[in-house]
């Protein structure tokens, strides 16, 4: 079956589990194909990200002229989006207000793209979108101009649309997959359509992780936190917590992987509670040196919270990860974490924003061996039963085969 993924960029960081999920649907055997809606000059410098063998990209032009042309045709054959009043106040509100800019270009975006699809003769049999942001939107209407199957799969309660436009993709939806169980029951109630969502949690082939539990701790207890430096995943709360264990005198390393806007404000912080010799922030780095740095620490700590300057978190995917690797997880009583860690059983579950639950949770797992690996084998366990990627995808994949029967029998 083809599958259009559609991607805010080709390639690009970090959408592993996204990466991931394509590589498996064309294991088995499906065609897809990518549509980048950043053009292709400016990312083919990006060699530091990962790249998916032999697979077909779409990307909209980078010659400003074609964007004209490309509007022209879609307008004298009623594609275009340009003189649709709903698009405008749909990306008046999706994108800044003050940057008309992004408006405009998000307008000839769309055309340019359908522009292609059509004069190339481009068959489109399923489009597929990540997340309620500006590539779903893009998606939904690409869909409704070329009249397409559309799905999406949904991450978290964040989303970028007022509740009627909001309500208008979701209904264009074909289906919806959930990966986390509070996503559901919060986004029916604005549809009332419960046969659309499917729960189907992000998975990994375990075979990618060389598990190496930490059944003994050394000289050095070592704990990581990975993420995006925002403030919705709390780092700033670990660092106290830190501030707590060098009080105690425990002898530890903190390493916080990530970039993003917190990072001068996380760095001032480690800073004045003078525990540079005890936490350092590195930037991203390649995937598999992320992977190979959580697994050799003892403890992966996910602090998030209700955000006030970012979106809201769902499942943050590294904790996946340090299961299958055979690190510890703690994490907050928050969004999707609560679904794959369960307390005192698959890892430690903590309040959002307290430092001292953290620091006792910590102090639990240094000194409690049969605990540690208590956690260990029950979090594998976990992942080979839920979170294995082949399974999920099986199910993702009957998905998109029977909304493709669906299109078809609509079409008798």
């Amino acid at each position: 079956m083809k599958i259009d993924y559609v991607l805010s960029s080709y390639p690009s960081k970090p959408t592993i589990f996204v990466y991931r999920e394509i590589k498996e649907l064309i294991r088995n055997g499906h065609d897809v194909r990518i549509i980048s809606l950043l053009p292709k000059v400016f990312v083919s410098n990006k060699k530091k990200y990962e790249v998916i063998d032999n697979i077909d990209v779409l990307y909209p032009s980078s010659n400003p002229l074609s964007y004209l042309v490309s509007t022209l045709y879609c307008i004298f054959t009623g594609k275009s989006v340009i003189f649709s009043k709903e698009h405008f106040s749909e990306t008046f509100y999706l994108l800044n207000k003050k940057n008309i800019f992004k408006l405009i270009y998000c307008t000839f975006l769309i055309d340019n793209l359908i522009f292609k699809i059509n004069l190339n003769k481009i068959s489109i049999k399923h489009i597929h979108s990540h997340h309620l942001f500006f590539t779903t939107y893009i998606a939904y209407q690409i869909s409704k101009k070329i009249n397409a199957p559309f799905s999406t799969t949904l991450y978290t309660l964040s989303y970028f649309y007022p509740k009627n436009i909001l309500k208008a993709i979701l209904k264009k939806n074909i289906f919806i997959r959930t990966t986390t169980s509070e996503l559901a029951p919060f986004y029916n109630g604005i549809i009332q359509d419960r046969s659309k969502f499917h729960h189907i949690s992000n998975g990994i082939h375990s075979k990618e992780f060389t598990f190496n539990p930490s059944y003994k701790i050394g000289e050095i207890l070592k704990i990581i936190a990975v993420g995006s430096l925002l403030d919705k995943k709390g780092f700033d709360t670990l660092i106290f917590s830190c501030l707590t264990l060098k009080e105690y005198g425990l002898n530890f390393d903190c390493k916080i992987i990530g970039d993003g806007p917190e990072k001068k404000f996380l760095n001032k912080l480690i800073k004045s509670l003078n525990l540079e010799k005890y936490i350092k922030i590195y930037t991203w780095i390649d995937n598999s040196l992320v992977l190979k740095k959580i697994s050799d620490s003892d403890i992966l700590v996910m602090p998030c919270r209700l955000p006030k300057k970012s979106t809201r978190d769902g499942l943050p995917n590294v904790i996946i990860e340090a299961m299958a690797s055979g690190t510890i997880v703690i994490g907050s009583r928050f969004a999707g974490i609560p679904d794959i860690i369960k307390h005192k059983e698959t890892g430690l579950l903590i309040s959002p924003e307290n430092a001292d639950e953290i620091t006792n949770a910590i102090i639990e797992i240094y000194f409690d061996n049969t605990l540690r690996e208590y956690l260990i084998n029950n979090a594998l366990n976990k992942i080979k039963t839920e979170y294995s990627l082949e399974p999920n995808i099986f199910k993702l994949q009957q998905l998109f085969l029977s909304s493709d029967f669906l299109e078809k029998n609509d079409e008798l």
